[in-house]
């Protein structure tokens, strides 16, 4: 077990998510003293940046050190400067979020302005890549196969998913394809400037902008897009007081639709979620009535009802997001004598698994509604 509750996950992606926010405030101000406020602004009304900082995402952290290395990426091609201690840090960072996110090392490519200035730098970046590589290696040896297997499930679930980007296109709200717009012709438009004025720092930027919307594409799921919205923040920051008036009219226009657009859909997603959630203390305490103390629980279940059943004295199994080998997963649900569920069993494999495990061991099932779409089930399960 481990020394931390899903309680602890959620605290620290939500500081997390404060210092990003800080992040992305201080690189505003270095890039535009005038505006430093926009790129804040755009940031706190995304809604799924919000989100992963209250869900316990790892891609919240992963964004932390990003944004640290391109903050001092920044600096360095800002003073032309050749501090080697800079260069090593920036890749020490870039390279632990990868050993987070592997998808991360897109970012790899906001470097690429380095290989234009002095040697030493180039040298010190690559040292500091494999420093870290060749740490993570030393210490993971021993647990190597496993993190080759978890990978591997990791893959084979992302190949079993529609590319958000996609699913935006063919069946979210209209509101949401207006906003995947939005970023599109700012993005463009950033990138058009860097080709005509090609500097140093606009070429930073715009490697973080390409690198953010490769990340969202080929990440798929939609917690991937966060790592979109403070670059593409970042660089029309940056552009903004440099742009002709009528130039400047157009894209703040394009600007303040995307904040009132994402504002809006952000109001939308979280009025839903107290309205279909709103009595669901309700019903959680009429699941926790039905179960004994100390009994061991698996919850297979959105929502999850952990913090309320964490109260009392249960044992809490989390369904795996990722399918596992029927076996480990037969293993886990042996030594559970209650599961709890919501809607049906069919969203995923290891839902189905799961189902088939509870067709053969079922003694007893109960269902609770809050009459607001929400249904739980508590099932009772034998040996």
């Amino acid at each position: 077990m481990l020394p931390f509750s899903l309680f602890h996950l959620r605290l620290l992606s939500a500081v997390a998510g404060g210092f990003n926010l800080l992040l992305v405030t201080h690189i505003s101000w270095r890039l535009a003293p005038r505006l430093w406020w926009l790129a804040p602004l755009v940031l706190l009304s995304d809604y799924q940046f919000i989100r992963a900082s209250r869900l316990g995402r790892p891609e919240i952290i992963c964004l932390l050190f990003i944004l640290a290395a391109l903050a001092l990426l920044l600096q360095l091609v800002r003073n032309s400067s050749n501090s080697s201690v800079s260069s090593f840090t920036v890749a020490t960072l870039q390279t632990l979020s990868c050993l987070i996110h592997p998808l991360v090392a897109v970012f790899y490519l906001t470097a690429l302005p380095l290989w234009h200035r002095h040697s030493t730098l180039i040298k010190s970046y690559l040292l500091g890549i494999m420093f870290i590589l060749s740490l993570w290696f030393l210490m993971s040896i021993p647990y190597l196969h496993l993190i080759l297997d978890q990978l591997a499930l990791v893959v084979s679930r992302k190949q079993l998913e529609l590319p958000w980007g996609w699913l935006v296109l063919v069946e979210e709200p209209w509101l949401l394809k207006i906003i995947y717009l939005l970023y599109l012709l700012l993005s463009l438009i950033s990138f058009g400037l860097v080709w005509r004025h090609r500097r140093y720092q606009a070429a930073v930027l715009s490697l973080a902008l390409l690198a953010g919307w490769l990340a969202g594409w080929l990440g798929r799921m939609v917690w991937y897009w966060i790592y979109l919205v403070p670059p593409l923040a970042l660089t029309v920051t940056f552009w903004l007081p440099q742009l002709t008036p009528i130039k400047r009219l157009l894209v703040s226009l394009l600007l303040i639709s995307l904040i009132a657009g994402n504002w809006l859909y952000s109001a939308q997603r979280f009025l839903y979620l107290s309205h279909r959630y709103k009595h669901l203390d309700q019903v959680l305490a009429q699941v926790a009535a039905l179960i004994p103390h100390h009994s061991t629980v698996f919850l297979s279940s959105i929502p999850d009802a952990y913090f309320w059943l964490d109260r009392n004295q249960l044992t809490l199994r989390a369904s795996p997001s990722n399918p596992v080998a029927a076996a480990d997963l037969n293993r886990v649900l042996q030594t559970s004598q209650y599961l709890v569920f919501s809607e049906d069993l069919s969203r995923d494999i290891t839902d189905a698994q799961v189902a088939t495990y509870l067709r053969d061991h079922l003694v007893v099932a109960h269902q609770v509604s809050n009459h607001q779409g929400l249904d739980l089930y508590l099932a009772e399960l034998q040996p």
